[in-house]
Parts: structure tokens; sequence; C-alpha cells
């Protein structure tokens, strides 16, 4: 059972890592990540906790996403042949299940930038 599994058996709502896209740019350029998450549900997602294990934050995402709304944030690495990973934490509605995001663009490997999109929706 994943954690998808879990928010979808209590809470009757599921999520999904909807596309993940690693485009080539520039060699020398820092690994950077892209993460949106789109909230089509009718309760709030609210920002419990989160990390960065590799690299720092480019961007900062919103302590709440409404419904219908979309939350936009990144990070980038620290340096010429290192990588970036980091996680996040929303609680849906108030007194809901919690969900977690993990996202990692790693040193080795072809893309520099790699774009994510997470969808949260009512089944």
């Amino acid at each position: 059972m994943t954690i998808f599994d879990d928010i979808g058996d209590a809470f009757g709502s599921a999520v999904k890592a909807v596309g993940s896209t690693v485009t080539s740019q520039a060699t020398a350029a820092p690994r950077r990540i892209a993460v949106s998450l789109v909230n089509n549900t009718q309760q709030t997602l609210t920002w419990v906790d989160s990390g960065v294990d590799h690299g720092t934050r480019d961007a900062h995402a919103p302590d709440t996403i409404g419904p219908g709304g979309t939350g936009k944030w990144g990070l980038k690495s620290e340096g010429i042949q290192t990588g970036c990973e980091g996680w996040m934490k929303w609680r849906i509605d108030d007194n809901g299940p919690i969900v977690r995001l993990d996202y990692d663009n790693p040193q080795g490997g072809t893309g520099d930038h790699a774009t994510v999109k997470f969808i949260v929706s009512n089944k």
C-alpha cells in the first residue's frame, strides 16, 4: 500500500505525480526542480513540514493552497556536479490526512531542469 492508497482510503482523495519532464539545458548549469501542486478538491491544503536533502530553496511554497488553486516552489543545486532533492508535507482540510511529496533531480543523468506536477483531487 502506498501513501496514495492511504489517502484514497482515508479521505476519498487521490494524489498523483502527473508529469515529470526533464529537459537538458546547459551542462554547466546547476540542477533545478520546479514543483507545482494543483488542488482540485473543495478543501484547503495546508503546509505541515518540508525539507531539503540536497541543494537549496529557489522559491518558497505558499502556506496554504485553496480549492482550485496551485502552489509553486523550487529547489536548485549548490554548484556543479551536485543535484537537488526535497520533500514537503501537506494536510488536506483541517483534520484530514497528510500527503507527502518527494522530488529529486540527481547529479547523474542528462537533465539539468526537472518540472514536476502533483494533483490532489476527489475520487
